[in-house]
């Protein structure tokens, strides 16, 4: 047989099987030139740096083998013998490799078949996606919206194809995002996450959890960027409704403490003002009545009035520091250095401990609801000191620090566990007060170490605080 019969009866077995078994490319021996658009998916094959269809001229150049990159076409052709080049045919060394060309075109299919099933299965996972997924460009153009996205800004697909994306954010969530998405494409960052307002197409807004990333350029000439959107608007509204209440509770806290206050007040006047005085007229009847049983050689008599005068003496002498304890008159005129070391010095000697007591400078401008505040905390915490601590020494100390008033009260005791005792009604109360100035309480406690109770206190947040009378 011939060369040429023998090219011709490959060159019509290779178009032939070809057509049948999907598409595929290889040499048919040197410089022979054919070139195939087959069945079924009908591909268009790019040859080196260029891509060719049916309808364009043929380059006169050998076929590269097997080459990779492919689109789809929906027409089938196979280009005739008439557009190769003239000339002499040249002697085939070797007939074509068919089962080559068979095995390489049923894998190109396959892949090409298994790459639209996971196509069309990325696009029915959005469909039917509960969250909103959308895919923007770098100038945030919206390319594609799925239904979910659509329902949550109550616009149609092609109404979003046509808007970008800061079209329907909050303008100030559109600030926050905007350097965010700058930095996504320059590469800087390759996603992000924030919570941000949609405006509806009717004017409502919604909340949204935003996730953004860059999509993998490998697979397309543009860069893209996927966005995923939960609806989170029942969750800010829950979050808003605890916030409200937890800001009731404080106000409610705040005027039980402001009433407490005026209490505290009107029982010091009444102990200091009535029952004081009226247990001193006292003191002094039964002092006389001593005397005067004494000189009228009732001894006895005299000896009982005299015991009775001590026992008065003493309850007057504790109405007095009751007042004071309820309501520190030195707090009111000297300030709260001089009330806290008037504390000190009470319970030292009532107590029988070592109280040591150092204020450094403060604020003159120290406003008489912060000094309150931070004297009753200093009162519960020596209160707590001599209930459970077991100490014989106490240090109190009270300065400002980086603009910052701190108070701390620390004991040589005997511990306890933060993490288990620190809800008591004392540590809580004393939380409570500070928190009216936003301030914090901190306690610093581990068994046997002893504990430190740190009150601290903005300078600048006395401003805001509620008024509570002095």
């Amino acid at each position: 047989m011939s060369c040429e019969t023998c090219g011709s009866e490959s060159q019509r077995q290779f178009t032939g099987e070809i057509a049948i078994h999907f598409n595929g490319l290889t040499n048919i021996g040197e410089q022979s030139i054919w070139y195939f658009c087959n069945v079924l998916p009908g591909v268009i094959f790019p040859l080196r740096t260029s891509l060719y269809s049916v309808e364009d001229p043929l380059p006169q150049s050998s076929i590269l083998a097997f080459l990779p990159t492919v689109e789809w076409r929906s027409n089938v052709d196979v280009i005739p013998r008439s557009r190769r080049k003239k000339g002499p045919k040249p002697a085939m060394k070797a007939p074509i490799d068919r089962a080559h060309t068979y095995s390489s075109a049923t894998e190109m299919n396959e892949a090409q078949a298994e790459r639209i099933k996971s196509e069309k299965f990325f696009q029915a996972l959005c469909r039917e996606a509960s969250i909103g997924i959308a895919l923007e460009d770098f100038e945030e153009h919206i390319l594609f919206a799925n239904p979910a996205l659509c329902s949550m800004l109550g616009y149609t697909t092609e109404e979003l194809r046509d808007m970008s994306c800061s079209a329907f954010s909050h303008p100030e969530d559109q600030k926050q995002e905007g350097p965010l998405f700058q930095q996504l494409c320059s590469g800087r960052i390759d996603h992000y996450k924030l919570d941000k307002r949609f405006i509806r197409k009717g004017g409502s807004q919604i909340w949204g959890h935003v996730s953004i990333s860059l999509l993998d350029a490998r697979y397309r000439t543009a860069p893209l960027v996927i966005g995923m959107v939960q609806d989170i608007s029942e969750k800010k509204a829950t979050e808003e409704q605890l916030r409200t209440s937890e800001r009731s509770l404080r106000d409610v806290a705040s005027r039980l403490m402001q009433a407490q206050e005026i209490e505290r007040q009107r029982i010091s006047r009444e102990l200091h003002d009535d029952i004081g005085q009226r247990f001193a007229l006292l003191t002094i009847q039964l002092e006389r009545l001593h005397h005067d049983l004494l000189k009228a050689g009732q001894e006895a008599h005299s000896c009982t009035a005299s015991k009775l005068y001590k026992s008065a003496e003493e309850l007057a002498t504790d109405i007095h520091e009751l007042s004071h304890e309820l309501h520190s008159s030195k707090l009111r005129h000297l300030g709260l250095p001089a009330a806290l070391k008037e504390l000190a010095r009470k319970t030292s000697s009532q107590q029988g401990l070592r109280v040591d007591f150092h204020a450094g400078p403060l604020p003159k401008n120290l406003s008489p609801e912060l000094a309150l505040c931070l004297f009753r905390v200093g009162q519960e915490a020596l209160s707590n000191v001599v209930k459970y601590s077991r100490t014989r020494t106490v240090e109190i100390n009270v300065t400002r620090t980086n603009g910052r008033i701190v108070l701390k009260i620390k004991d040589f005791g005997i511990g306890f566990e933060p993490e288990v005792s620190s809800s008591g009604i004392g540590l809580s109360t004393m939380r409570e007060r500070l928190r009216m100035f936003g301030g914090i309480l901190l306690v610093n406690s581990s068994p046997g170490k002893g504990t430190e109770i740190i009150a601290e206190v903005s300078h600048s947040e006395l401003e805001s605080a509620a008024a509570i009378p002095i």
